[in-house]
């Protein structure tokens, strides 16, 4: 097998509003860069390319340009390409969320990058090998309250006995000669340490990690983002006992806790000649639920004094006119999950904020099915659907499963869970 990979900066002059969080001011530092990495692999006539991207998310138009502009460029086939979002909150607007629209040039850039990573990447293929290890890092935390709340504004809390996943999972790649080529590293966290409010344009800890990583090794290193919708670091501010927002030691100690996790796994691992390259794509569509009572939806637009009245109000103005044609659509466009196995490891894509339970289900069923010795569960993948939860979620109530109005969705997704793990399993069982 075959690989190379590439880095581009494409930070921009602060000025940009950051996404995630309403109502930031505009940004005044650049804390650290903002960078697409790219990895290219060769097996025979099959090829694949992952790019690992600084922003919050991204659209299926952009997506679909870059995979024609990199074929073309390269032969690599479109439905082998994956762009995979850190979903950093210090960046700008890259998707149409929170009443943010993205800045043209600032998309154009990012696409350029990736573009631009990737065909880098493919044209400096040469003979590797590869090499799966695990180490820890403990600064993540689940963020739904035991008792949550009914609505969209319920609080987040530190939720010490819920589901989270520690795991620093790597694949090394060495060159021919033993040292390091690229490692691609996967973590289940909201890049939330320190907030867009700040004002600092950051890749988060994701891009801590991966400098901590590359001066350990003197290689590439590519973040790979886990299934982390109800996950976030866990930050405490002292004075009120939930949540806080990191200072800049914070914010570095925990990208350091990352890399150093994932560089000193990656000394213990043994790479080797791995053959089995492959890629495939599956249509996904999710059905809408309820909607929202028309009197909810009513007051929302009675509400002219909300603070989030930018948004939810042409949101809300908009529902109620479908329900009076008789136009709530029943299914979401279609989207698509993503299968690439790279030797020992097969990488399952999810567009969206998947919650770490649907996570942890997917790699549950499909480990099974493949002989890979390893499943990452991959989201915020090549499209954003919005926040995905389990059944007993939305009965719980909370932030996640009531989030959908801030993508533009007229409802909450119904039985998600069950049509994104059968996805899977029918990828995986087509390898």
């Amino acid at each position: 097998m075959l690989a190379g990979s590439a880095a581009v900066d494409f930070t921009p002059e602060p000025g940009h509003v950051l996404q995630g969080h309403a109502g930031s001011p505009p940004s005044h530092t650049v804390l650290y860069p903002l960078e697409a990495r790219s990895i290219v692999f060769a097996d025979g006539d099959v090829k694949v390319g992952i790019c690992s991207i600084d922003i919050i998310g991204v659209e299926p138009t952009i997506v679909q340009r870059v995979r024609n502009r990199v074929s073309e460029a390269t032969g690599i086939p479109e439905d082998h390409l994956m762009i995979a979002c850190s979903h950093t909150h210090c960046a700008p607007a890259s998707i149409a969320t929170l009443g943010m629209a993205p800045d043209p040039a600032f998309l154009q850039s990012a696409e350029d990058a990736m573009v631009q990573s990737l065909t880098d990447a493919a044209n400096r293929l040469e003979p590797i090998t590869l090499g799966l290890g695990c180490g820890s890092a403990s600064f993540n935390i689940n963020r739904r309250s035991p008792t949550p709340l009914e609505g969209i504004d319920t609080d987040m809390s530190l939720n010490y006995g819920g589901v989270v996943d520690r795991r620093a999972r790597l694949l090394r790649v060495d060159k021919a000669d033993g040292s390091p080529l690229a490692v691609l590293f996967h973590y289940s966290c909201h890049p939330t340490t320190r907030g867009g409010g700040s004002g600092e344009i950051s890749p988060d800890y994701p891009g801590i990690a991966r400098a901590r990583i590359e001066q350990a090794l003197g290689c590439h290193a590519l973040y790979m983002p886990g299934c982390f919708g109800n996950i976030r670091p866990a930050i405490i501010d002292h004075e009120t006992g939930g949540f806080g927002n990191a200072t800049h030691e914070q914010l570095d100690a925990c990208g350091h806790e990352l890399g150093d996790a994932v560089a000193t796994a990656a000394d213990y691992v043994r790479t080797c000649d791995a053959a089995g390259l492959r890629a495939s794509v599956a249509t996904l569509s999710l059905k809408y639920g309820d909607t929202w009572p028309i009197e909810e939806l009513q007051s929302i637009v009675d509400d002219v004094d909300n603070p989030r009245a930018s948004f939810m109000l042409p949101w809300a103005k908009g529902v109620l006119e479908l329900i009076a044609n008789d136009a709530m659509p029943k299914v979401t466009d279609d989207s698509h999950m993503q299968h690439m196995r790279i030797g020992p490891l097969s990488i399952i894509t999810i567009p969206g904020e998947l919650v770490q339970e649907i996570g942890h289900a997917i790699e549950k069923s499909c480990a099974p099915m493949t002989d890979a010795d390893d499943v990452w569960s991959t989201a915020y993948t090549n499209d954003m659907l919005g926040y995905i939860t389990t059944q007993r979620q939305k009965s719980e109530g909370g932030y996640e499963p009531n989030a959908f109005a801030y993508f533009g969705r007229p409802a909450r997704y119904d039985d998600e869970e069950q049509t994104i793990v059968a996805c899977a399993q029918s990828l995986i069982a087509g390898e």
